[in-house]
Formats: structure tokens, sequence, C-alpha cells
């Protein structure tokens, strides 16, 4: 819930902040409130790689007492959470596991074909020994 009020505030246009460019440049990915409400962590990914993160993140920190103030007039809870903005890593953090486990799976099918030949010239010698 807060994740979409949070996105629709941003594509509003309710915020000016000339840092946070084209809200089609990032994202909001993830909001982890606290078990009292006093507290959420907004997660943001920038999606386009030419896009420097950190004008964004600075904008989005500037502006977190504006956001506060609409997200608190369009839900209705005990309390509005302080809002804290980080750059999102899992997606960053994905592309490395799974470069990694690319990695590993292609030296795992060299390992296997190498195996494979010395399987083959072991059977060549024990064929070339037959004919002796």
């Amino acid at each position: 819930m807060l994740r979409r009020e949070l996105a629709t505030i941003v594509v509003s246009g309710e915020l000016r902040d000339p840092r946070l460019g084209a809200t089609a440049s990032w994202s909001i990915t993830d909001v982890e409130v606290s078990p009292d409400l006093s507290r959420a962590c907004v997660y943001v990914d920038v999606l386009d790689s030419t896009v420097d993160p950190g004008p964004i993140l600075e904008g989005l920190r500037s502006s977190a007492g504006a956001i506060r103030g609409s997200l608190g007039r369009r839900i209705h809870l005990k309390r509005t959470p302080q809002l804290r903005f980080e750059i999102d890593d899992a997606l960053l953090n994905a592309a490395r596991i799974d470069l990694i486990l690319g990695e590993i799976r292609d030296a795992s099918e060299e390992e296997a074909a190498d195996a494979s030949l010395a399987g083959c010239s072991a059977r060549e010698n024990e064929c070339d020994g037959d004919e002796a």
C-alpha cells in the first residue's frame, strides 16, 4: 500500500525537485516499514544505467518531509512513518550472482569436457595395447 501511494505521489508531479529528473528513469521497488510504523525504508532503483543515482537520492531525501505530508493526507494510519530513501542494490546483486554462477557453470562444463577427452585418450591407449 505504501509503495503504491509513494509511486502515485512521485508520478503525479507533486515533487518539483529538478534532481528527480524524469520519473521514467527510476522507480520505487520496495518499502520496509518498522513494526511500530515510525520508520519506513524506501528502496529506489535507477532503471537507466546512464543516470547517476546520487542526485535522485539527494532529491528524494530533501523532499522526504513533503512526501511524508502528502502520504499522511492520502493514507490513514496511526502514524505516518519517517521516510528514508536508499538505492536498491538487489537487482545489481542478482546480476552479480548470475554472472558468478555462469562462470562456475562454464568452468564445470570445461572440466567435464576435459575429463571426457581424457577418457577417450585412455580408451585409445587400451585399444592400441590390444593391437600389439
